[in-house]
């Protein structure tokens, strides 16, 4: 009677990863039609919150606000929402009964009960290395206890918006409630979640059961609520000295650790950290910039608290809006080894802007400034260590139209001139800015034939002359470098062309590819920094 009453309460199992039972779980034909009934009750309990608000101002509307009369005349439809209420009770007991008779279940449910019972490091690890089942039951396996090491701040947070300033920002609040949050970040909309679900746990499961893989999945909790899913893969007992680096993988608006980046860094005997943002996948929460940076900073503190990575031994690995966590992450842990971004964006308003009508405009602006404020560029200038980006030069994503050239211009480019600009203000700046845009705009052809102009190879090749210009500064190390650097003004013009096109060419590598694509691993190199060349 206890296991059955165990069973009724107990989680959802998906996934056996080990024992005779090993493969996907297989419901009994009672729990399968239960389950069905449960899920039509949570469609009815979902639309109900969606729409009694709704009913219920109409309701006080049509009887002058008098509580006696709605409750007398329009409170019939209650009896059938309380038969729905009793279906579902007996749907799950109906399915605790199926659970009960089903030996994978109860196989589950005493192991998962043991470690209820005795909760241990060795017992977690059991659970999770054997099973996949339902996240919020799931042990937590590190919180974190400490506010952001650096605040979040929004440009509109202090501005006088004039008379008008709280009506833009309820209009703002509304469009991204609305449309904003799910247009930024569709893998956080649950009918996109459960179109996935398999293919995510198929995709954990092939990491877990990997005989080849030394995998450990950790449910973590950031200091504001959220519950993040993790992944991690531990290639420091491999012979190979890139196992002794970590890479934070940070996905993009539709990615998910189980089927995402992971596998690039992976490929190259990495240790790897998977991660997946708030509202996909298991994570709980909403992909808003604030719970969005808890998470990623959560995750960090795990890496460096829990797993035992230095600082200076973690590299983070971004794709498309995975840039601004990733960004952020630099600014605030500033000894990481690098920063990789692939197919980022410099800042978020231009590419709204570019996707909403004209007329929406001044609320697009407010909006995201006020709440989604994505200043990838701004970020990744407070980062003194290596940077790395990877464009895409047929992404489809990131091109918006520019109204100076007149041509579509791809927001990576925008991001590079902005990292160069800040970092070397006497050589990247107005008087290089052509021959730097005619690089980016090139075909391939024509960059090879620019390249080949630029960076031959002699005494007065640009390697030459940056080399000459570091040796003046002695810096030895990245943790000695502070950017913006005074060097380079006293060079000629021309010199300060080639050395252009130079960083240009080290920060910079192209894919010919669309937005979406996998990255191949020999692209993902450690990022370059200024003192690698002494």
């Amino acid at each position: 009677m206890r296991l059955f009453l165990k069973a009724i309460l107990g989680p959802e199992l998906h996934h056996i990863h080990a024992g005779p039972f090993r493969g996907h779980y297989i419901p009994t034909r009672v729990e399968r039609y239960s389950s069905y009934v449960l899920l039509a009750t949570r469609c009815v309990w979902i639309l109900f919150k969606i729409y009694s608000p709704i009913w219920l101002l109409g309701a006080f509307y049509r009887h002058g606000f008098a509580l006696d009369e709605v409750y007398a005349k329009d409170m019939g439809w209650l009896r059938p929402f309380g038969f729905v209420v009793a279906v579902a009770g007996a749907a799950v007991l109906v399915q605790g009964v199926g659970r009960r008779s089903n030996p994978q279940y109860t196989t589950f449910l005493r192991t998962f009960l043991e470690h209820r019972k005795n909760p241990t490091k060795e017992s977690r690890l059991q659970l999770l290395k054997m099973y996949d089942f339902e996240f919020a039951s799931l042990p937590v396996e590190y919180l974190a206890s400490a506010p952001l090491k650096k605040p979040i701040l929004s440009p509109m947070a202090n501005r006088s918006m004039g008379r008008l300033g709280i009506v833009w920002k309820i209009i703002g609040y509304v469009l991204l409630k609305t449309i904003g949050r799910r247009m930024l970040y569709p893998g956080s909309l649950q009918i996109m979640k459960a179109m996935l679900m398999p293919a995510l746990r198929d995709g954990r499961a092939k990491f877990i059961e990997s005989r080849n893989l030394n995998t450990k999945r950790a449910k973590i909790r950031t200091f504001d609520g959220s519950f993040i899913d993790t992944l991690f893969v531990d290639n420091r007992h491999t012979l190979d000295q890139k196992g002794r680096t970590l890479v934070i993988c940070c996905e993009g608006n539709a990615g998910f650790y189980e089927i995402g980046i992971m596998a690039t860094p992976m490929q190259l005997q990495y240790s790897v950290l998977g991660w997946n943002h708030p509202g996909f996948g298991c994570s709980t929460g909403e992909p808003l910039p604030s719970q969005e940076l808890h998470a990623a900073d959560a995750v960090m503190r795990y890496a460096v608290e829990h797993l035992g990575f230095g600082e200076a031994d973690v590299m983070v690995f971004a794709w498309s809006i995975g840039g601004y966590p990733a960004s952020w992450l630099a600014s605030a842990y500033p000894q990481m080894k690098g920063v990789v971004l692939d197919a980022t964006f410099d800042d978020l308003l231009p590419l709204a802007l570019a996707r909403m009508p004209p007329a929406m405009s001044t609320v697009v602006k407010h909006s995201v400034r006020t709440y989604l404020n994505l200043n990838v560029a701004e970020l990744l200038c407070q980062y003194n260590g290596p940077i790395l980006l990877i464009r895409r030069t047929m992404d489809e994503i990131l091109s918006v139209h520019d109204s100076e050239v007149k041509a579509l211009v791809n927001r990576g480019d925008v991001l590079l001139k902005m990292i160069l600009s800040h970092r070397y203000p006497q050589i990247v700046n107005q008087e290089t800015f052509p021959l730097l845009n005619a690089w980016l705009r090139a075909e391939p052809n024509s960059k090879r034939a620019l390249e080949a102009e630029y960076l031959k190879d002699s005494q007065s090749s640009p390697i030459h002359t940056w080399n000459s210009l570091l040796v003046e500064t002695a810096m030895a190390s990245p943790r000695d470098v502070v950017f913006p650097l005074d060097i380079g003004g006293k060079l000629d013009l021309d010199t300060r062309r080639k050395l252009t096109i130079y960083l240009a060419h080290l920060y910079m590598k192209d894919l010919q590819e669309t937005h979406c694509t996998q990255l191949p691993k020999e692209l993902f190199t450690d990022p370059w920094h200024p003192t690698r060349t002494m």
